[in-house]
């Protein structure tokens, strides 16, 4: 009796060890490079999906690899971006004890905008005349000597 109660023992332990010991999660890793293959560090890796609303971010090293391990298996968005190499971001299936692989290539990117705008300039740039007009109202109120010369005194400019 006591043999077979420790044979049925033995026996449950060994079927329960390899349940005990497998993985629910998956992977994501990969490598970031520039337009020739060669790596970039210092750039800023994100992986979001609905199982993970807040993300997980990891910054390359020298070799430009990153890697996300622990994920529950489902769709994750990978985004890397780096100032002056624009961003790139791909969809991720992952897999139950896989680990999904993602090469980013981020390419050099303008980020100012330049507006050029002109304006209409105020003074008439065309004609080289200067003219005034006085009209009759002016030249009967003003005291000036009634005249064709000090009616010209009234035109900016003219000096005695």
């Amino acid at each position: 009796m006591r043999f077979r109660l420790l044979f049925s023992i033995a026996v449950i332990v060994c079927l329960a060890a390899p349940l005990a010991f497998a993985q629910t999660t998956g992977s994501i890793s990969g490598t970031v490079r520039d337009p020739e293959g060669n790596a970039v560090p210092g750039v800023t890796v994100t992986v979001v999906g609905p199982q993970l609303p807040l993300g997980r971010t990891v910054t390359t090293p020298s070799n430009g690899s990153f890697q996300f391990l622990g994920l529950i298996p489902g769709e994750y968005r990978v985004r890397a971006e780096l100032s002056g190499l624009g961003a790139f971001e791909q969809p991720v299936i992952v897999a139950l004890q896989k680990d999904s692989q993602v090469r980013a290539t981020l390419r050099a990117t303008a980020t100012a905008a330049v507006e050029v705008t002109a304006a209409v300039p105020l003074v008439d740039t065309k004609s080289t005349t200067v003219s005034n007009v006085t009209d009759r109202t002016a030249i009967e109120k003003l005291p000036l000597a009634r005249t064709f010369a000090g009616t010209m005194e009234l035109a900016p400019g003219v000096a005695d």
